[in-house]
Order: C-alpha cells, then sequence, then structure tokens
C-alpha cells in the first residue's frame, strides 16, 4: 500500500478530506513514535566505517558525519573482534574515564564520538537507531 493509498484510505473511514501535507507529517511523526518506542532488531542500524588506532587518545574525535541516518540512540558499540560492548558514559564526565577500557561518549553538537581507551584497535562496531525520513505520497508502506 502506498501513503497515497492510505490517505485516500483514512479519508473515506473519517468521511472528509485531510490537507496532503498535514497528513504525511502525521504519518511520519507516528511512525518516528512507534520506532523510538521499539526496540526491535529490524529498526537498528549498523556502520563499520570507523576505527581505531594506536595513536587515539580520548580525545581523538571519530566524526559521525559521514553516517547520514544517524538517530543519536547507540544501541551497542565494540571494537574489532573484542565482543564486548562498550559503556557510553556523560560527555561532561570524559576526564573522569579517559584512562578506562570500553568507555565512549558522544559530542552531539558537533557530531563525534570519543573512545576513552580501547582495548584493541580495529574497526568500531556501532549499531544506532537511525532516521528514517518523511513520507510523502510516493512512499510505500509495508505492515
Amino acid at each position: 500500500m502506498t501513503s497515497a493509498q492510505l490517505k485516500t484510505f483514512t479519508e473515506s473511514i473519517i468521511e472528509d478530506t485531510l490537507g496532503t501535507t498535514f497528513f504525511y507529517d502525521i504519518l511520519t511523526a507516528a511512525r518516528d513514535i512507534l520506532a523510538e518506542e521499539r526496540d526491535w532488531a529490524f529498526l537498528n542500524a549498523l556502520n563499520e566505517s570507523l576505527s581505531t588506532s594506536s595513536g587515539d587518545t580520548y580525545t581523538t574525535a571519530k566524526s559521525l558525519a559521514g553516517i547520514t541516518d544517524f538517530g543519536g540512540i547507540v544501541k551497542s558499540l565494540y571494537v574489532g573482534n573484542d565482543r564486548i560492548p562498550y559503556d557510553e558514559i556523560p560527555f561532561q564526565h570524559r576526564e573522569r574515564y579517559k584512562n578506562m577500557t570500553r568507555k565512549f561518549y558522544i559530542d552531539y553538537l558537533n557530531n563525534n564520538l570519543y573512545i576513552t581507551k580501547a582495548s584493541e584497535n580495529g574497526t568500531i562496531h556501532l549499531w544506532y537507531k537511525p532516521t528514517f525520513g518523511t513520507i510523502d505520497a510516493n512512499t510505500t508502506i509495508t505492515f
């Protein structure tokens, strides 16, 4: 079913017409609320484009700008073959945790990720909640 068909169906149920922009904004908001409330695995995304190296410190920034659908909620993060998840710490406590392994923090203002002290060098495996974009008349809706 396309979103245009859903709009027509909704209008037939309420026996009234809805503004196109209003309907798609409401539909997008409802989808985003549902996705945020649910912890379904298929709603998560994995990015493996970042990595750590031996010279990294707790102030070495890893830019998240290349992850265009990063929604700001990290579900899990680990580095290399070490499958023990890292813990997210508050940005303001980065000095307190600077020498502790398996910790990370995010500077949301500048869109950067920091690993306090990696347990090993390698690929950063970042599982996160993505953004899904807006719904318009051409969007296909699946249930």
